[in-house]
């Protein structure tokens, strides 16, 4: 040592000295801090057969698919369909699972995620929607089924290989409310939160360790995109990484409809456009006027004799025209910065020990301005034994980050043109390659556009038409129903604002004053959410619709009661609940039929009059 010393001039030798400390402290940090299992090698996605395995546990079903090669897993990642998909939609169909339908965007997320080295696990809701009743009886609450389905599947089925592996999440719709919720009990490196806002406005504040999450949402439901911001004001409250992806209309083209749904040539493809065209669905930039659920185009494409016999991809062109269309469908043309947010946040995960999953410690998840009836569905406590990190990993961890801060600190010194500040270092780590969030989304076939939806037009006040009863329209996302014609009899009593509380019957039987409250009958979608409109179905249009309604359950009787409340929350300023008040528990007791039937209750008393503060 001496020997080398004096070789290095006297005024140089501080510097080597700190240097060569430098290089041995860099050398530590990397040995000491915990990895995360690197990265295989991209698979091809020719390479990629949709295989999964199939079970039913706990009344849900669950499909489920290890990426191809010799190696380990990068990650795993859960999905949770939105309303009336299925697990089955997201493969295709194969031996072990006939029934499996691959629609388009399902299976090319699917295939994205095992190309890249994720093992996927999709389950099925127990009903046609997700439910987040934590009190449910039977099988249990699928919030506890589905956090024990993961536990499961790590542990049991792959303990070698998905044990301590980074766990992800990725919901929509439903799917993206329950994710939202389920992330409370499941420790999730991220989550990707998609055409919906979550449910933290009914969480009792974002509970501390709560997972990074990005929002995929379409702008053209802009109800849904205040909400969206809403949480994530909440969220970047408490400290929680969260992005927003915005998803934009692009027009439509028999190039990108052959492209992206397996079977459908392009003659079919173009002869399915021309259609669209010939009937007016189209606008003059090729842009859909209405959403793919809204548009008759199989029985125009019938009548022009343009698709084969047995043809079997309705659901897949209708899936298409949706995402085109751009207001309420599941994406894969984010699938990059989906995976690119899920893989910033997977280095930074510690691996957990022999795979557990970390729980956050009483957690109470459901908490809006909701009444005891309702929180005894869905407002309980929600408690899990947190498993620590081993104690190996723990000691690392706190050493690693001691040593990787001296290091900063004396790089500082040998270099200080070159260093960055902490904050600098601990932005860069947090999000590395960060794609443009909230600009116009160019889609990979077809050509894009500014299209811009019709506005709703603003209802004018005071002047009372009359509807024609017993045929009211269905409108379509994104507009007004049309003035009803006028009836034959007389017109009955219009109240005046601040006058009266009505009760279901008194709405029900006087649509003309729903009219003089609001402008128009109203829209399921558009007053309490996409979400509600998909879940009671399109048959219940408006709010006239939903009064009349004649459904015998729990969700039956919120929407009669719910929209009679919401009607009385703007005619009567003395009403007990305000306007956002029963739009926000009508949405979050209705996935649930015992909490949408508790909820129903409190607001018939309330639409009586009966009820007490």
């Amino acid at each position: 040592m001496d020997r080398l010393l004096a070789r290095i001039p006297q005024a140089r030798r501080p510097v080597v000295l700190i240097a060569s400390s430098c290089a041995l402290i860099l050398l530590a940090t990397a040995l000491l801090l915990p990895r995360a299992p690197a990265a295989p090698p991209l698979i091809t996605a020719a390479a990629i057969r949709l295989d999964p395995r199939v079970e039913r546990r706990s009344g849900n079903e669950l499909l489920w698919q290890l990426p191809p090669g010799p190696g380990r897993p990068r990650a795993a990642v859960f999905v949770a369909p939105g309303c009336t998909i299925r697990a089955t939609d997201f493969f295709d169909a194969s031996p072990d699972c006939p029934r499996c339908a691959g629609l388009p965007e399902e299976r090319r997320f699917t295939r994205e995620a095992l190309r890249r080295g994720y093992a996927v696990l999709a389950v099925s809701s127990r009903a046609e929607c997700w439910s987040l009743d934590a009190a449910a009886s039977g099988e249990g609450s699928e919030l506890a089924a589905v956090e024990s389905i993961i536990k499961w599947w790590v542990k049991e089925q792959h303990p070698e290989e998905l044990g301590g592996l980074p766990l992800v999440a990725i919901g929509a719709s439903s799917g993206g409310y329950f994710v939202s919720a389920l992330a409370a009990r499941v420790s999730f490196s991220s989550v990707a939160i998609m055409i919906a806002e979550g449910v933290f406005a009914a969480m009792h504040g974002i509970p501390d360790g709560y997972p990074p999450a990005l929002f995929v949402h379409m702008p053209k439901d802009a109800e849904r995109a205040r909400m969206v911001a809403t949480s994530i004001g909440q969220l970047k409250s408490k400290r929680v990484d969260v992005r927003e992806i915005q998803c934009d209309a692009f027009a439509v083209s028999g190039e990108l409809l052959a492209a992206r749904i397996p079977g459908l040539t392009r003659t079919v493809a173009d002869g399915i456009v021309d259609v669209l065209r010939h009937k007016s669905f189209l606008d003059d930039q090729g842009f859909l006027k209405k959403d793919g659920r809204s548009t008759p185009w199989k029985k125009a494409a019938e009548e022009a004799k343009v698709l084969p016999e047995g043809f079997s991809l309705e659901r897949h062109v209708t899936e298409e025209l949706n995402v085109a269309y751009a207001y309420h469908e599941f994406t894969s043309l984010k699938n990059a910065e989906i995976f690119e947010w899920f893989e910033s946040h997977v280095d930074h995960k510690l691996a957990r020990r022999d795979g557990d999953l970390l729980g956050l410690s009483e957690v109470r998840v459901i908490k809006l301005p909701l009444h005891p009836e309702t929180l005894r569905f869905i407002n309980s406590s929600i408690t899990t034994n947190s498993t620590a990190y081993s104690l190996h990993t723990h000691r690392a961890s706190k050493m690693g980050g001691k040593v990787l801060l001296i290091s900063a600190v004396l790089v500082g010194l040998v270099s200080l043109s070159s260093c960055r500040s902490l904050g600098e270092l601990n932005e860069h780590k947090t999000y590395s390659s960060a794609p443009h969030y909230g600009g116009s989304s160019i889609p990979t076939h077809g050509s894009g556009g500014g299209y811009k939806p019709t506005p709703t037009p603003t209802p004018t006040y005071g002047t009372t038409p009359t509807p024609t009863y017993g045929a009211t329209p269905t409108p379509s996302y994104g507009t007004t129903p049309s003035t009803p014609s006028t009836p034959s009899h007389d017109a009955p009593e219009i109240p005046k604002k601040h006058e009266i509380i009505g009760s279901c019957d008194y709405w029900k039987g006087h649509p003309d004053a729903i009219i003089a409250a609001i402008g128009s009958l109203g829209n399921i979608g558009q007053t309490f959410g996409a979400a509600c409109s998909v879940i009671v179905g399109k048959k219940l249009g408006n709010l006239h619709d939903a009064l009349s309604n004649t459904r015998a359950d729990g969700i039956g009787a919120l929407i009669r009661e719910g929209a009679a409340a919401y009607l009385n929350s703007i005619v009567n300023k003395k009403f007990p609940f305000t306007t956002q008040q029963v739009k926000d528990c009508i949405l979050v007791s209705v996935t649930s039929d015992g909490a949408a039937s508790a909820q129903a209750g409190v607001f018939k008393k309330a639409n009586e009059s009966h009820y007490k503060f």
